[in-house]
C-alpha cells in the first residue's frame, strides 16, 4: 500500500505546502494505518527540506488536549500547517484557549487536516480509505463547488433517501459549505478524506422523516445500523424508533449534551434541533467510520446540534451526524441523483 503516495497528496494537493512553511504532525501511535501514514507525512516533509516536527501524544476520547500539543498550538504562526492523525481524539483546547480547533487556526491563520477516530478502522479497509485520499481532487473540487453554489442560491430543498428518508425545508439565504480539501490558504483546514457539501436549514422549517440505515454517530463511536427512524417536527426531533439499545445510547447522548448546555447557559434542547444536511462526492465503499463515510457518492447524511459560525443559528454544544444511502435531492425546481452530481 503506498503510504508515501497519501503523504505526497496530503502536502502537496490539500496544504499545498512550499519550503519556509513549517509542518506539525500530531499521532497516538506508531502502529497500524495511523502510524504508517503519519510518519509518512513526517518523512516526506522532511525530503522536501520542510522544517518538521513529529508530536506523539497520549491516547483521548474526552477532556482537554495533551500538554505537549497545547505547546505546540501555543507556538503556530501564521502559515504553519498541521497534520492530526489519530486513533483517538486531539482533546479540547477549550480548557486552554476558550477556542475549538477551527477557530483557534483562524485567529492564528494556520492551516490543519484532520483525521481521527481510526481505531475502529479494519485492516481490509485500510485500502478503501487509501482510494478516498487519493481521488482526483480537481474532479472533486469542480464538482462540489457547482453543488455549493446551487445550494448557496436555492431557497427549497427536499431530501429522499432509499431506505425512506423525506424532508423538507427552507435553506433561503444560507450559505452552503464546502469541504474541497484545499487548505493552501491561513486559516483554513477540515477533514481527510475531504468531499462532502453542507447546507444548514432555516432550522424551524424543516420537517419529515430521517431514515439512517448507514451509520448513527453516539459520542465517539459510529454505530452501524440498518433502521433507526428520527421524526422531525419545526425542525426539531421528536421521536426516535428503531433498535431498542441503539435509540437508548442516543437519547442518553442527547441528555447529556441537553446538561451540559444548561450549565453552559443554552437551550438544553438546542441539541434536538437539526442542523445540516450532508452530501458525499467521492466514490468508494464504507469503512464503518461515519466521519469518513459521509465523503462517499450516494451517502448523505442529518446532523442535529451546533451549527452556528458555518450559516446557522443554533448554538449549543453537541453536533451529531447520522448517514443514509441517498436516492435523490431537491434544490427548488432541479432533482439531482448521485451519479448526477458530476454532471452540474
Amino acid at each position: 500500500m503506498s503510504y508515501e503516495k497519501v503523504a505526497e497528496v496530503i502536502l502537496k494537493k490539500y496544504f499545498h505546502i512550499k519550503q519556509g512553511e513549517r509542518l506539525f504532525v500530531i499521532t497516538d501511535t506508531a502502529r497500524g494505518f495511523t502510524g504508517k501514514v503519519s510518519h509518512s507525512v513526517f518523512d516526506c516533509a522532511n525530503s522536501e527540506n520542510i522544517d518538521s516536527e513529529l508530536i506523539r501524544q497520549r491516547a483521548i476520547d474526552s477532556g482537554p488536549c495533551d500538554e505537549k500539543v497545547k505547546k505546540v498550538f501555543e507556538e503556530l504562526k501564521k502559515g504553519d500547517c498541521v497534520f492530526i492523525c489519530l486513533n483517538h481524539k486531539l482533546g479540547s483546547l477549550y480548557p486552554f484557549f476558550e477556542k475549538g480547533l477551527r477557530s483557534f487556526i483562524r485567529q492564528k491563520g494556520a492551516r490543519f487536516a484532520s483525521m481521527t477516530g481510526l481505531l475502529s478502522l479494519k485492516k481490509e479497509r485500510e485500502h478503501d480509505l487509501v482510494n478516498m485520499l487519493l481521488f482526483d481532487t480537481e474532479q472533486m473540487r469542480k464538482a462540489g463547488n457547482a453543488l455549493k453554489e446551487l445550494l448557496s442560491s436555492g431557497n427549497d430543498f427536499e431530501i429522499k433517501g432509499i431506505g425512506g428518508t423525506k424532508i423538507s425545508c427552507s435553506i433561503s439565504n444560507r450559505r452552503a459549505w464546502f469541504n474541497s480539501g484545499k487548505f493552501d490558504k491561513p486559516g483554513t483546514g477540515g477533514n481527510l478524506p475531504a468531499g462532502d457539501v453542507m447546507i444548514f436549514p432555516v432550522e424551524d422549517s424543516v420537517n419529515g422523516k430521517a431514515v439512517i440505515d448507514i451509520s448513527v454517530k453516539i459520542g465517539p463511536e459510529t454505530v452501524g445500523t440498518k433502521k433507526i427512524v428520527m421524526k422531525i417536527e419545526n425542525g426539531v426531533i421528536k421521536d426516535i424508533s428503531g433498535d431498542s439499545d441503539i435509540v437508548e445510547k442516543m437519547q442518553e447522548d442527547l441528555d447529556h449534551f441537553a446538561m451540559i448546555n444548561e450549565r453552559s447557559g443554552m437551550k438544553p434542547d438546542a441539541i434536538r434541533t437539526i442542523a445540516e444536511f450532508g452530501i458525499g462526492l467521492v466514490p468508494g465503499r464504507t469503512i464503518g467510520i461515519n466521519i469518513t463515510d459521509e465523503k462517499l457518492l450516494g451517502v448523505a447524511h442529518v446532523a442535529n446540534g451546533n451549527n452556528f459560525g458555518r450559516g446557522g443559528r443554533n448554538k449549543c454544544r453537541g453536533h451529531r451526524e447520522h448517514l443514509f444511502w441517498l436516492e435523490w435531492f431537491r434544490i427548488d425546481d432541479k432533482k439531482v441523483t448521485p451519479k448526477a452530481i458530476y454532471n452540474l
